[in-house]
This record gives C-alpha cells, sequence and structure tokens, in this order.
C-alpha cells in the first residue's frame, strides 16, 4: 500500500468472533508498506485483514479452510472529518458502503442524544451544540462496523 503523505500504519487480523489473532503498528510515519503474512497457524474461519494508514482503513477478508486461502471482497473507508465552528459541529463522511449511519453524543459516558442520519453516499451536515451546557462531550459517528469518535469542550 502506497500513499501520498508519510503516517503511521497499523496492520491487523480479525477473527470472526472479533477476536485480534495480530495486530502491528509502524513506530515510525512512512509513505509505503511492504510486507509478506504466513497465514497458515491460523484456524479455518473468516477473518478480516485491516490496514489503517493516516485517514485510510483498507478491509479485506479472507477464508481459511483446510489450509487453503480464498481472498473476498475488500472495502476501502476514509475517517469522517469533524469540525467545531463556534457552537456548531460540522461532520462531512463519504459512506462507501452506503451503510446506514448514526450520530451520537454522550456526556460523561450517558447517551444524550441519538440520530439516525440515513445512508447517503456523501454525508455532510452541520449540528447545532448550543443548548449543550458546558463541560465535555464525546461524539460518535457509527455505521454497522465501524465507529469514529471526535471529542468536544464546551
Amino acid at each position: 500500500v502506497q500513499q501520498s503523505e508519510p503516517a503511521k500504519s497499523e496492520f491487523s487480523i480479525i477473527s470472526e468472533n472479533g477476536q485480534t489473532v495480530y495486530y502491528k503498528e509502524t513506530k515510525k510515519q512512512d509513505s509505503q508498506f511492504k510486507a509478506v503474512f504466513d497465514l497458515s497457524a491460523l484456524e479455518d474461519g473468516e477473518y478480516t485483514v485491516r490496514y489503517k494508514t493516516g485517514a485510510a482503513l483498507v478491509k479485506r477478508n479472507v477464508a481459511i479452510s483446510s489450509g487453503e486461502i480464498e481472498i473476498k471482497s475488500m472495502k476501502t473507508q476514509f475517517d469522517p472529518v469533524f469540525a467545531l465552528y463556534g457552537n456548531v459541529l460540522k461532520v462531512s463522511y463519504l459512506n462507501y458502503e452506503q451503510e446506514k449511519l448514526k450520530l451520537l453524543i454522550y456526556d460523561d459516558g450517558e447517551l444524550i442524544y441519538n440520530s439516525s442520519l440515513g445512508n447517503e453516499f456523501t454525508f455532510q451536515r452541520g449540528f447545532d451544540l448550543s443548548n449543550l451546557d458546558e463541560g465535555n462531550y464525546d461524539i460518535s459517528l457509527a455505521s454497522n462496523d465501524e465507529e469514529y469518535w471526535f471529542s468536544v469542550t464546551k
């Protein structure tokens, strides 16, 4: 995988039950990642191979059966952009899989706002936070299998 800007990278293999069976994080920023992995020690089953660098995430599903590896679908995703302008939180996201999105706002771990946002490919919206009291809030943009977090202090 090659990208235009150097960034730290994460590589992981996740089993079908959600267990991380392999994880590696690069120590230095680089614009290229090359590696060969021996998957022969993995048990039969479905796995997701994830490579994250900068704002980009590439996921590929693989199936292992009797030592044979079947490479399945690949998905590419990019992190959303969160920006706070005064009391307006602006969120932009390219929803490649057109999954249903939700925006959740938490105050000290307690859910105080939950909004279904639809499944449009291009999502751009501003949220008025002027009714929130002063404090720290955690905001989540969530789809079926990804969740992105942003913290706001008012």
